[in-house]
């Protein structure tokens, strides 16, 4: 929320209104998530649904911004990042893989494409 109306509304409601709007979200097709969200935060007319709607609006424009920001920077450098485990874990994702793969055999399964039961 922008503007001087930001006061109108605590910090609680706009929690509440964006868990609600991603349990929507995930229950419903079709992202009505977002209306939901801007109907539980106008709902009693301390915030207009215009205001609501723009915040909405806003946000979904900085998430793309910041999607376009990291895809440029993969394409200008050609490569992802990798990660860097140190010895430590790199011996832990190791005994992780290891431990998978003796649970599928004994559960009588194949072990999945690269792991081997070690």
């Amino acid at each position: 929320m922008f503007g001087n109306r930001r006061a109108n509304l605590p910090r609680s409601r706009y929690f509440n209104a964006t868990a609600i709007g991603y349990l929507v979200t995930n229950i419903f097709p079709l992202r009505l998530g977002e209306l939901a969200r801007i109907f539980f935060i106008a709902r009693d007319r301390k915030q207009t649904y215009g205001l609501a709607t723009s915040t909405v609006v806003v946000e979904h424009v900085l998430d793309v911004l910041v999607v376009l920001g990291i895809l440029i920077v993969i394409v200008m450098t050609g490569s992802l990042p990798r990660a860097r485990l140190g010895s430590a874990g790199r011996s832990h994702l190791r005994r992780a893989v290891r431990r998978r793969a003796r649970r599928h055999a004994a559960h009588g399964l194949a072990a999945p494409p690269g792991l081997a039961a070690g």
